[in-house]
């Protein structure tokens, strides 16, 4: 009985290549046997069943009929390796593959700087998309706006306010799942209205300046008169020359106030600067801070960016990129 239907189909088969190669063509001068030939032919047999198969008849009958509905599992099967595939292939963005480099070196050692630097600016981009979009979906830039209009700006004098024509502006920093002794800018300031250049995903190393030393001191650091001056900057926070070229460009009140953790590190910090000094008087210490920084407290609960923070940072705090060592494909 399998016989027959295989030579059915057979016969069927070959009845349709035969019946399109002589009667779908009229340009004979072509080889019958060609690249063009063999398009021509599968756009005919397409539309042939396009326009000639039952096809909500021939997919139920796939369905009741059991062998094919083994088959259909098990294309479904090679269709999720597949899938799994292309997916571990977009994952592979953050592998940093060790033989790859060597292999790289060993052919051309002049292009080992650059191809150091291109797996390390796949790892870290790979890990910016995925945070950006867990910061999205959690709407951590609305409420970061939220926290500035209805908690932060109520705090500071309204002369203090417009100062330049420049608004005071935050952000967040967060412990850093790649790099240790750095913090990563999780969004970008607010408000976003005035400030639109994108800024997420710089790197600031714990080691200087005002988000450093808050960082290692575990408490809140405010600097009312920030000095413009390079010398002063490398001086007071161990900056480089570089680096105090780029920072406080009228910029005088700075705060860096990490979100508690008890006796452990801070996972995140709030960072503020502003254009006037004094913005939050002349100094913040021991008991006066718990009362100036008291609405800012109120706004994190108020605003769920407390807890939306810190279950952003359990999802990425083992986050590391894969390195493999073997050598070869």
């Amino acid at each position: 009985m399998k016989i027959a239907v295989y030579l059915i189909v057979g016969f069927i088969v070959g009845a349709l290549i035969a019946t399109g190669f002589l009667l779908g063509f009229q340009d004979w001068s072509q080889p019958l046997f060609s690249e063009k030939r063999l398009y021509e032919f599968l756009g005919w047999l397409g539309a042939l069943i396009r326009d000639f198969t039952p096809w909500p008849i021939v997919l139920v009958a796939l369905i009741l009929f059991k062998p094919s509905r083994k088959y259909l599992e098990k294309v479904g099967e090679h269709l999720s390796t597949i899938i799994s595939g292309i997916s571990d292939g977009i994952k592979h963005s953050r592998r940093f593959s060790v033989a790859g480099f060597l292999e790289i070196v060993k052919n051309d050692p002049s292009q080992a700087a650059y191809a150091l630097k291109e797996q390390v600016s796949s790892v870290e981009m790979y890990f910016k998309e995925r945070v950006s979009e867990e910061a999205e979906s959690r709407n951590l830039s609305e409420k970061l706006e939220t926290l500035y209009r209805e908690h932060i700006i109520p705090m500071i004098p309204e002369e203090k306010l417009d100062e330049d024509d420049v608004l005071p502006r935050i952000t967040f920093h967060m412990r850093d799942p790649l790099y240790k002794n750095s913090v990563y800018q999780l969004l970008d300031y607010a408000p976003k209205s005035f400030y639109t250049e994108s800024k997420v995903g710089r790197r600031f190393s714990t080691r200087h300046g005002i988000v450093g030393l808050a960082w290692r001191m575990k408490k809140a650091s405010y600097d009312p008169e920030v000095s413009a001056a390079p010398k002063k900057l490398v001086e007071k926070w161990g900056m480089t020359e570089g680096e105090a070229a780029k920072a406080g460009k009228g910029r005088k009140s700075h705060l860096a106030l990490p979100l508690p953790q008890g006796d452990k590190p801070p996972n995140f910090m709030l960072f503020l600067d502003a254009p006037a000094q004094h913005i939050f008087g002349d100094s913040v210490v021991g008991d006066e801070e718990e009362k100036v920084f008291a609405p800012i407290w109120d706004g994190l609960r108020q605003t769920c960016l407390d807890t939306e923070l810190a279950e952003l940072y359990e999802k990425f705090k083992d986050e590391k990129p894969i390195i493999d060592f073997r050598y070869g494909p």
